[in-house]
C-alpha cells in the first residue's frame, strides 16, 4: 500500500518537504529555499503574473521569491504525478483530478481560516469540486466546466434548440448539420446519465479503487443508445466531434449546431456574428420518454502541493489568487466563470450568456467527481460504435455488458493482476498466441501499474499493449474485438528498445537502448 502524505495546516511544522527541482520544461527554474512556484496555463501567464505581483503588494511579509510557469488545468495531473517534488508548489488543476493527486500524496489539506473562508466564499458545489471524504483540498476559481449548445439561429429557433429532435428537424430543413462529440466519454455520459445511468466509487485508504457500482448496462444504456441512434441517423449528423478536423471554422456555413464548451465561445461567436446563440443541453424523448440530457459539470482548482517546503506561504499565495478580487479580474480579462458568491451576483457576470446557461445546467448537472478510473476509454470505445454503425439489439446488449465490465472490473483496476504482453505487426496481431511467447511478456514492477519488456524491434514495427486478466483481456485503450482508438507505437529504427507501458495512464513508450 502507497504511504499517504497527506500534509493539513495543523500538522505544517512536522511536514517532511521533499528537495526537488521545478520540471525545466515548464518552468525554467529550480525550486530552492529562497522560493516557491505557481503554475497556470499558457493563455493566462500575463494575467498570472499581474496577480502575483499584487499578492506580493498584499503581503509584504512574504519574503519569497513567486516564479511563475506554464502548466494547464487539463496537463496538471500528467505533470505533477509523475513526481510531485519536483512540480509547483501552488498549481492549476481540472477538479476531475483530485483522487489522481491524492493517489501520489501531492495535495495539502486546507484547514482552519482558509477552510473557513473557502466554504464561506465559495457556491456549495465548487466547494464540493475540492472536497473528497468531508476533507477540502483546494481553492476553488471557476464552476464553468460543462458544455452546452452553439446555434445559428437563422436556421434553428430558440424553441426547437430546447430538444434533440427540434435540433434535428431544424437542421434536416436548413440543409445544415449537427457538430457533437459523439465517440467521447465526457460528452457521451449525458445520455446515460438522463435515463438513470449512475456509477460510485468507493476508495480504500490509500485512495485506490475499492469498489464501482455503475448501472450503465440496462435500461440506462439500452435508451442512450436508443437517443444517440437518433442522432447518427438523422442525416445532419456531421459523424465528428467538435475538436476534430476543421469542424468550428465551417460553423454557421456547414453546422448550424455544436456542442462544446466556453473555450470555444470566441471562435463560434466569430464565425455566426449576429446570428449566435447558446442553450442548456436539450430533451430527447425516447419510447415516448421524455428526459433533459445530463452533462458533467466540473470547476477549477488550484491546489497546494503537499511536497512544499513553504506550505503557510503556499496556501497564502492560492487562497489569494482565487479570491473575490482575483476572480472578477479574471472573469474581465478571461471570462472565466466564477465560484465566488459575490463575483456571481455582479452585473457584468449575470449578464454574460455563457454564465447563466452554466448557471441554468448547474440545477441539473452532473458533478464531475469520483469517476471511476476507467470509464473514459469504455464509453469513448461503446459510443463511437453506436453512433457509427447498424446493429441488432443483442449486439448492443453484448456491447453494454462489455463496456460496464471494463468500467467496473470484479477486481479494482488499481489492486487488478494482469499479464500485460507486446502485439502487433511483430506477431501479426495475433493474441492466441502471445501466451506461447514468452518474449513477448512484459515484467511488472511492485506497484502493479508499471510494465516493461527489453525487445529488438525494427524500423516500420508497430505495436501495443495486450492485457490478460483472468480469462479477459483488454488492449491498450480498453478496446475490442474491434481494437481501439490508442495509436499504435511506431518504431522508426532498428534497435533494441525499453518498452514501458504505465497502466494507470494506459501509455505505451519506447526508447532505443
Amino acid at each position: 500500500m502507497r504511504k499517504r502524505r497527506i500534509v493539513t495546516l495543523l500538522a505544517i511544522v512536522a511536514a517532511v518537504a521533499l528537495i526537488a527541482g521545478c520540471l525545466a520544461a515548464f518552468v525554467g527554474c529550480t525550486k530552492d529555499n529562497g522560493s516557491i512556484t505557481v503554475w497556470g496555463p499558457q493563455e493566462q501567464q500575463e494575467m498570472l503574473k499581474t496577480m502575483v505581483a499584487k499578492f506580493k503588494e498584499a503581503n509584504p511579509d512574504v519574503k519569497l521569491e513567486i516564479k511563475v510557469g506554464v502548466c494547464s488545468e487539463a496537463d496538471a495531473k500528467t505533470n505533477v504525478t509523475k513526481d510531485p517534488s519536483a512540480a509547483a508548489d501552488v498549481f492549476a488543476f481540472a477538479n476531475d483530478q483530485l483522487v489522481e493527486f491524492l493517489r501520489v500524496g501531492a495535495l495539502a489539506e486546507v484547514g482552519g481560516q482558509f477552510k473557513e473562508d473557502v466554504i464561506a466564499n465559495n457556491l456549495p458545489a465548487t466547494v464540493g469540486y475540492a472536497t473528497f471524504a468531508d476533507k477540502l483540498y483546494g481553492y476553488p476559481y471557476s464552476s464553468d466546466n460543462t458544455y452546452f449548445v452553439y446555434y445559428d439561429k437563422s436556421v434553428v429557433s430558440a424553441d426547437q434548440v430546447k430538444t434533440v429532435e427540434g435540433i434535428i428537424k431544424a437542421c434536416q430543413d436548413g440543409n445544415k448539420q449537427i457538430a457533437w462529440e459523439i465517440g467521447n466519454g465526457w460528452y457521451d455520459a449525458a445520455f446515460f446519465f438522463a435515463f438513470g445511468g449512475s456509477y460510485n466509487v468507493t476508495y480504500n485508504d490509500d485512495f485506490t479503487e475499492k469498489e464501482i457500482a455503475c448501472n450503465f448496462k440496462g435500461e440506462a444504456g439500452l435508451k442512450a443508445t436508443k437517443a444517440i441512434r437518433k442522432i447518427a441517423e438523422s442525416g445532419v449528423f456531421c459523424g465528428e466531434g467538435t475538436a476534430v478536423g476543421d469542424v468550428l471554422t465551417d460553423v454557421g456555413e456547414k453546422y448550424a449546431i455544436a456542442v462544446t464548451g466556453s473555450w470555444n465561445a470566441d471562435a463560434i461567436k466569430e464565425k455566426l456574428g449576429e446570428n449566435y446563440a447558446i442553450a442548456p443541453m436539450p430533451t430527447v424523448t425516447v419510447d415516448d420518454e421524455t428526459k433533459q440530457l445530463i452533462p458533467f459539470m466540473g470547476g477549477k482548482v488550484y491546489g497546494v502541493n503537499a511536497t512544499s517546503k513553504h506550505l503557510v506561504e503556499a496556501h497564502k499565495l492560492a487562497a489569494f489568487l482565487t479570491n473575490e478580487d482575483m476572480q472578477k479580474l479574471r472573469f474581465e480579462e478571461k471570462q472565466v466563470g466564477p465560484s465566488n458568491k459575490k463575483v456571481v451576483e455582479l452585473d457584468m457576470v449575470k449578464e454574460n450568456p455563457i454564465v447563466a446557461v452554466v448557471s441554468q445546467q448547474a440545477e441539473f448537472g452532473k458533478p464531475q467527481v469520483s469517476v471511476p478510473a476507467l470509464f473514459w476509454d469504455p464509453v469513448d470505445a461503446y459510443c463511437t460504435w453506436a453512433a457509427g454503425k447498424e446493429y441488432s439489439a443483442d449486439q448492443v446488449q453484448t456491447k453494454l455488458n462489455a463496456m460496464q465490465d471494463l468500467i467496473k472490473p470484479e477486481v479494482p483496476q488499481f489492486k487488478r493482476t494482469a499479464d500485460v504482453y507486446l502485439i502487433g505487426s511483430i506477431n501479426d496481431w495475433k493474441p492466441e498466441d502471445l501466451k506461447a511467447h514468452p518474449e513477448y511478456k512484459f515484467t511488472v514492477d511492485s506497484t502493479g501499474l508499471i510494465y516493461t519488456l527489453e525487445i529488438e524491434l525494427h524500423t516500420g514495427d508497430e505495436v501495443k499493449a495486450y492485457m490478460f486478466f483472468n480469462d479477459a483481456y483488454a488492449t491498450q485503450g480498453y478496446g475490442s474485438e474491434d481494437w481501439s482508438d490508442a495509436d499504435n507505437t511506431k518504431i522508426e529504427a532498428d534497435g533494441t528498445y525499453i518498452l514501458t507501458y504505465d497502466r494507470g495512464a494506459d501509455k505505451l513508450t519506447a526508447v532505443k537502448k
